[in-house]
């Protein structure tokens, strides 16, 4: 007849009407994600490197010159100039023009 009474309020819901997470599954679900990133350039990143030749002969290349791939980055850095520079005088043609693409 009755329907019964409801004790305490609703359950707390996300925008799109979905019942939150608990706080255990939503730390369980980010120390997954942290676990796949690192997993991601700890492990499979160094084996696709160590796989592929051309990667390979790259990272030994970046190592021996001790160039750092992240500084090109910033334009005001000395070896980005100097790079820019090589990129420039070795991609002219014979009739001295150069690649479109520089300018």
């Amino acid at each position: 007849m009755f329907a019964p009474a409801r004790v305490g309020s609703p359950p707390p819901r996300q925008r799109n009407g979905d019942p939150m997470k608990s706080l255990p599954l939503r730390l369980r679900d980010l120390c997954v994600a942290l676990v796949v990133g690192v997993g991601f350039f700890q492990i499979f990143l160094p084996f696709l490197t160590r796989s592929v030749p051309i990667l390979q002969e790259t990272a030994v290349l970046l190592e021996k010159y001790d160039i750092d791939p992240s500084r090109y980055y910033y334009t005001d850095v000395r070896q980005v100039a100097e790079g820019e520079a090589y990129l420039r005088s070795a991609l002219v043609r014979p009739d001295g023009t150069t690649c479109s693409s520089l300018h």
